[in-house]
Formats: structure tokens, sequence, C-alpha cells
């Protein structure tokens, strides 16, 4: 079997090391992995020298930060109105209570007033 040897900056090997650990595999064979797909996308014709568009990834991640920072906005937001609607509900729960004592304390009222006012029929 023909023998490729590389030379390759600490940093790179580095990260290959960490997804090889990552996958459970040897870094030589992320390395054939690696060459194999990258021989089948220059075989489609997709890979070229400026095939990686480091412009292209910049834009989509400043896109996604923005997203992120979206998305954390809203969960805030929504925390704050949960924490709102919640004490409101509070509220009018307390203030149906009190509405449904006032209305039992009128109703013994005029259960009374109905016991004093109420003329008593006189046959004849």
């Amino acid at each position: 079997m023909p023998t490729v040897h590389l030379s390759i900056p600490d940093r790179l090997y580095d990260e290959l090391r960490e997804v090889a650990e990552a996958y459970g595999i040897q870094v030589t064979d992320l390395i054939k992995i690696l060459v194999k797909n990258g021989v089948r996308l220059a075989k489609n014709g997709s890979l070229s020298s400026g095939s990686i568009d480091v412009e292209k990834i910049d834009e989509l991640t400043q896109k996604m930060v923005k997203l992120e920072t979206a998305v954390e906005e809203i969960k805030k937001q929504i925390e704050r109105q949960s924490k709102i609607n919640a004490s409101m509900i509070k509220a009018l729960e307390e203030k149906t209570s009190n509405l449904e004592f006032a209305i039992e304390e009128i109703e013994e009222k005029v259960d009374k007033e109905k016991q004093i006012f109420h003329p008593q029929l006189i046959d004849r």
C-alpha cells in the first residue's frame, strides 16, 4: 500500500486529534476519511482552490450570532411577560375571591331583609 507523509502545523494536528477522539478513531483514519471525501468532491467538480468560502462562513456566522442574540432577547421578553401574566392572574384571583365574598355578604343581607320586610299573607 502506498504511503504518504504529510507535514502539518501543530494546531491543525491538534484539531484533527480532537475530531478523531470525538469519533473514537485514530488521526490517520480520520485523514483517510477526509481525503476520500475530498476526492469525491473533486470528482464531482465541487472542490476548487477556493471551495471554502471564508467570507460566506463569516457572513453566516454573523447571522447565526444575530439570531442567537434575538432568540435570547425573545426568551427574556417571554420570561418577563410570563411574570407579569402570573402577577396579573394572582391579582385577578384575589379580586374574584373578594367579589365572591362581597356577593355572599350581600346575599346574606338580602335574605335577612326579606325576612324583615316580607309581609305575611293573611287568609280571608
